[in-house]
């Protein structure tokens, strides 16, 4: 596979920053996807405003948050753009799966920077110098990006023209600046750029169902973790989902 360029974006940890242990006033640490910073962040605010700890939230690609899981990072909560990887963790007894929980889904676009005349994903694969989604081996995104373009057959002429990024925000960022021509990433991710538009929403058959799975860690200790949990899967926090996009969980 053409590799033209990886990006590498360090996790986004909002909160006191994680060195070894927990952090002394967090009660919570909640590991999830790039694509959920707002949804979490306002969340947690509301939690905080009913006289609880904050929340440390911890923002990266699906596969980078796992695998640091796996190998003992002190997560309570781990919050997957794919169920494959809470599966995984599951199936390697570091995740609860009694303690789990779908809680929304969402949509996968073709991006491009406002001033590109583009109007179409065929046209602006067949055109666009580079593309952006992210690594699709450990970037739930890319990997959806990946069965969307095979799907639609647009697979072979992209391939060449790929950009990996190490997770879905990355691949905005791209965009964004109009470093790329193209870039595959969530519905919801757009609102956090106004330097781009959507050409295209991949249709729902071309790639896996997009599931957002909470799941708590098998060294889950803190009360508040398993309470903030019970929070996630609230009507409060489902309602923070469909205001920022996001599908309900089916």
């Amino acid at each position: 596979m053409t590799l033209l360029r990886c990006l590498t974006l360090a996790a986004v940890v909002v909160s006191p920053v994680m060195t070894s242990g927990r952090p002394a006033q967090a009660a919570t640490t909640v590991f999830a996807a790039a694509s959920l910073q707002e949804v979490l962040t306002e969340a947690a605010g509301k939690w905080r405003d009913q006289g609880h700890a904050l929340p440390v939230l911890v923002f990266a690609g699906t596969g980078t948050l796992a695998k640091q899981i796996e190998n003992g990072a002190p997560a309570d909560i781990f919050i997957s753009a794919d169920p494959k990887w809470t599966d995984a963790l599951v199936a390697k007894n570091k995740l609860n799966a009694a303690a789990s929980a779908e809680l929304a889904r969402n949509r996968l676009v073709a991006i491009v920077p406002q001033a590109s005349k583009q109007r179409s994903l065929g046209a602006g694969v067949k055109q666009a110098r580079r593309i952006a989604i992210g690594e699709p081996a450990s970037v739930p995104a890319g990997n959806y990006a990946r069965q969307a373009l095979q799907s639609l057959g647009l697979w072979p002429i992209a391939e060449p023209k790929l950009v990996f990024t190490e997770n879905v925000r990355a691949a905005l960022a791209l965009a964004s600046r109009n470093e790329v021509d193209v870039a595959l990433v969530y519905r919801t991710d757009v609102a956090a750029s106004d330097a781009v538009r959507i050409v295209a929403t991949l249709p729902s058959r071309s790639h896996d169902p997009i599931r957002y799975t909470a799941a708590m860690t098998t060294g889950t200790r803190p009360a508040d973790a398993r309470q903030f949990m019970g929070f996630l899967r609230s009507r409060e926090v489902a309602a923070i989902f469909r205001k920022r996009g996001f599908a309900s969980a089916r």
